[in-house]
């Protein structure tokens, strides 16, 4: 993602010890330019419990997100689901 571009997180969802946030899959609001830095899915570790985030053992309480992972691929990922298909 480029510095200044901006994730405009659209949805975000737990699934069991996972959250999932995905960011937009749309053009730029002001001249519908094709927009892929808001296209990425990003999904982390959580504790079931409360909820928390968890974080790589370290002695940094903002260090790495545990089971990070990232991918820029949200528009083939929702491609791949036959009702968003166009």
């Amino acid at each position: 993602m480029a510095p200044d571009a901006g994730l405009d997180a659209e949805a975000a969802a737990t699934h069991g010890q996972f959250v999932s946030v995905t960011g937009s899959h749309s053009a730029k609001r002001d001249d519908c330019a094709n927009n892929p830095d808001t296209r990425h899915v990003f999904r982390f570790r959580i504790d079931p419990t409360t909820g928390k985030v968890l974080r790589e053992p370290s002695n940094d309480p903002n260090g790495a997100l545990m089971g990070y992972s990232h991918t820029q691929r949200l528009w083939p990922l929702m491609a791949s689901f036959p009702a968003f298909r166009r």
